[in-house]
């Protein structure tokens, strides 16, 4: 006879196995819903009838997932299922990007089946590559219909209308507009003026991504950046989870999971400014990416992998996606290609620790070993400098734009095209020669020497200017109510608590989190002064390591656990 306590198993059992597909029925009911109560937010912006505009929204996500999804499969390698899944999309908005700008700095007539021929040209490329080396195409990995019905139902939820998004004149005319402009001009050569400001201080990336939207007839890309939120704060709760299962039982790392998920969302910067249309946001999804992608799994605890068995930080698959998420930062910004420096040289530290990093395979050679590892991360790193460096070059000797406009802080002037050309000669110098040097520095004395530099730079900064710098303090505390810029403080005080209770021995986390910190609050003393407000580039852009650092405390945090007994994870 069944007791009350097996029917309650049973149902929530049935109920976890029918999730998705309540999941999808309830935000197409919400979706529904929206086009009644949403219809004159949506009449403003569609050209003909209401309810076939929100439907555009869903299908121009739905498409571009699909084009991310099939060539991750046919360049997958060890990556999971999941993680298929989960970075099917910024691919896809890479490949359209970057196809675009091809058609673009080619001087070729922009159009949307050209880009869409050039993106399904790419992936038969690498299909019948994987064929010609007979290399099996591994299963979904996943449910296919569960996931389908989970990422359609996500579609129509961010193309509801409900999700805020803000809109400024820094946004919305440089971004939107101007990708519309391209659809229309179909060349960069017919947007050029005598003051060509958008092509030498706005990255290319997002006007692309809202050119994407335009040629589907829609007026912003707020369910595209939408479908990016949801995405990374996914792809957070996996990390999180999946490191914190190699500590606590399953019920505990799920709240551990859900607890910095829910501190990250409701961090009031993380609100502002992934609901704001900014090339800082997007930043922070790729940096984001980048940084998991350059994460290795330790051998110790392959019971819980974080991207797939046997995986490892140079498998062919995460090493694409590097090299792809790389262009697109340095597409973002004009100042992206710094981050991307800094990041490769976070990733040699790490890549270089170990001959199974490099390779499956054993060699007996340490002169070799050495020699492969400089040459395959100074080749990761190569095409997002080779892109800048392309840039540059295209403007100021093939467009032949003038810096009348935007003159000193503008790609083209003079002292900044120095700086990026020194920036990155010092990175591939350092990835080819310098790194197994800094590698053996860096395991004995890099906690200390980041605890020292961080306090060695404050110091500084008071003692330059301290009047200037008690005027920060005072902005950055103030700031802890509303926009909460205060965090920048308060952010390196934790990392500096961090560092100081881990153990003596590089790590990438931290040293990441730490040095984009650094790295911002030089910025920020560069910029000027500090405002109240959130119209200030060099504020925003400390907020573009968020979920990094949330992700790094949370790692962090979970080392001082796996001291306590208690805490461990029990088979």
């Amino acid at each position: 006879m069944k007791t009350s306590s097996d029917g309650q198993k049973h149902f929530l059992s049935t109920l976890r196995s029918l999730w998705p597909y309540l999941f999808f029925f309830c935000s197409l009911l919400f979706f529904a819903v929206s086009m009644f109560t949403n219809r004159s937010y949506f009449s403003s912006l569609a050209v003909g009838n209401v309810f076939l505009y929100q439907f555009k929204q869903v299908i121009s996500i739905l498409f571009l997932y699909l084009l991310g999804y099939l060539f991750l499969k046919t360049i997958q390698q060890r990556l999971d299922g999941l993680w298929v899944c989960l970075l099917a999309f910024p691919t896809a908005v890479c490949l359209w990007c970057f196809m675009s700008e091809f058609l673009l700095l080619a001087d070729f007539t922009y159009r949307f089946l050209r880009v869409l021929f050039l993106i399904t040209a790419f992936i038969l490329l690498f299909f019948f590559i994987r064929k010609a080396r007979k290399i099996p195409f591994q299963k979904p990995g996943l449910p296919v219909f569960k996931t389908i019905a989970v990422i359609a139902g996500t579609a129509c939820l961010v193309s509801t209308g409900y999700n805020y998004i803000i809109l400024n004149y820094d946004s919305y005319f440089y971004f939107s507009d101007y990708g519309k402009a391209l659809t229309l001009m179909m060349s960069y050569k017919d947007i050029v003026s005598d003051n060509s400001f958008v092509l030498t201080n706005i990255g290319q990336f997002l006007p692309l991504v809202s050119s994407y939207a335009t040629y589907f007839g829609l007026d912003t890309i707020i369910p595209i950046q939408g479908f990016m939120i949801l995405d990374l704060l996914t792809a957070f709760a996996v990390c999180v989870y999946r490191y914190a299962k190699r500590t606590f039982p399953v019920r505990m790392a799920a709240r551990y999971t859900a607890f910095f998920t829910l501190l990250l969302i409701s961090c009031s910067p993380f609100l502002l400014f992934t609901n704001w249309i900014l090339s800082n946001s997007w930043i922070m999804f790729y940096l984001f990416f980048l940084f998991i992608l350059g994460m290795k799994d330790q051998p110790e605890r392959s019971t819980t992998p974080l991207f797939g068995a046997g995986s490892g930080p140079l498998d062919f698959d995460r090493a694409l996606l590097i090299c792809g998420f790389s262009v697109a930062v340095t597409m973002l910004r004009k100042d992206g290609i710094a981050f991307i420096c800094f990041l490769f040289i976070c990733y040699s530290l790490m890549w270089s620790s170990s001959v199974q990093d490099v390779s499956h395979k054993k060699d007996s050679s340490r002169f070799g070993t050495w020699c492969r590892t400089s040459l395959l991360q100074t080749l990761l790193f190569l095409p997002s400098a080779a892109y800048q460096l392309f840039y540059i070059y295209y403007l100021r000797h093939i467009i032949y734009a003038r810096t009348t406009l935007a003159y000193g802080t503008s790609l083209l002037s003079d002292k900044f095209v120095i700086m990026l050309i020194l920036a990155i000669a010092a990175t591939v110098l350092y990835l080819l020669f310098l790194h197994i040097i800094a590698k053996k520095l860096c395991k004995k004395y890099l906690p200390h020497a980041i605890t020292a530099f961080l306090l060695l730079a404050l110091l500084l900064l008071c003692v330059k200017d301290f009047a200037r710098f008690i005027d920060y303090t005072d902005t950055w505390l103030r700031n802890l109510s509303g926009t909460a810029f205060g965090f920048s403080i308060l952010g390196i005080l934790l990392l500096l608590c961090m560092i100081l209770l881990s153990r003596p021995s590089y790590d990438y986390t931290l040293f990441a989190a730490a040095g984009f910190t650094l790295m911002v609050f030089i910025i920020y003393w560069n910029k000027g002064n500090l405002e109240l407000n959130i119209d200030n580039s060099g504020l925003r852009a400390l907020y573009q390591i968020l979920p990094i650092f949330y992700l790094s405390a949370a790692m962090h945090i979970q080392k001082l656990f796996d001291r306590c007994p208690s805490t461990q994870r029990t088979e």
